[in-house]
């Protein structure tokens, strides 16, 4: 009889072990899908907002930068010798700015963000047909025409690539706020699945000690 006794105790006891090992698995399972879930957000908001916004800033300066070397161009009074360099400077930025918009597409996920692509695009290629019409312009030594070209044309289309820009800039502030925004609720989801989790299983773990300690005592 005493034999029968401890056979069964023996088996209740393990019930809590058994139920133990689940309900850390359950536990594991939740916190690691957890975690995963918030890595591949971090990576989108970290690593990819973080490119394209870095891309974006360089085509920005290149804007800026070969504006200010037409200007050098066009309205310097007394001719200096680095009128080639400029003209280099000038190249190199544009072919800057085409390889970066090219990296700038490949980031883009498609939406809002497509559609300023092709504005930018648009931009780029107009913006660089007016500074090339300008420099031959100067090459010709008709100054008066390259002013013309650099007031109404270069000038207003450097203004409206910058507006894209800005447009695109905060395009990503706002999806990158989204994103963040998911990140928490997607936390505070798997928190609060853990903490359930975890007080479910030390309420069933205090019934089930109570049940084997009534089992034993009979």
């Amino acid at each position: 009889m005493n034999k029968l006794k401890n056979s069964r105790v023996e088996k209740q006891l393990l019930i809590p072990f058994i139920f133990g090992i689940l309900f850390i698995l359950i536990v594991d399972i939740v916190g690691i899908r957890g975690m995963y879930a918030l890595k591949n957000n971090s990576k989108v908001l970290f690593k990819d907002k973080f490119e394209t916004l870095n891309t974006i800033s360089n085509i920005q300066d290149n804007f800026s930068n070969i504006k200010i070397d037409l200007f050098k161009l066009v309205y310097q009074k007394n001719k200096i010798e680095n009128d080639g360099y400029l003209e280099n400077d000038i190249k190199s930025l544009l072919d800057l700015n085409n390889k970066q918009f090219e990296q700038y597409k490949n980031l883009t996920k498609g939406g809002e963000e497509n559609k300023l692509v092709e504005v930018l695009k648009m931009d780029i290629e107009l913006y660089s047909n007016d500074v090339e019409k300008t420099i031959n312009s100067i090459k010709n030594n008709d100054y008066e025409k390259a002013d013309s070209y650099f007031v109404q044309d270069v000038t207003p289309m450097s203004v409206g690539a910058e507006d894209t820009i800005k447009q695109i800039i905060d395009n990503l502030s706002v999806s990158s706020l989204k994103l963040d925004t998911t990140s928490n609720i997607l936390f505070n989801n798997y928190l609060y699945g853990t903490i359930s989790v975890t007080i479910i299983g030390l309420v069933a773990s205090v019934l089930m000690g109570r049940r084997i300690v009534l089992s034993i005592s009979k």
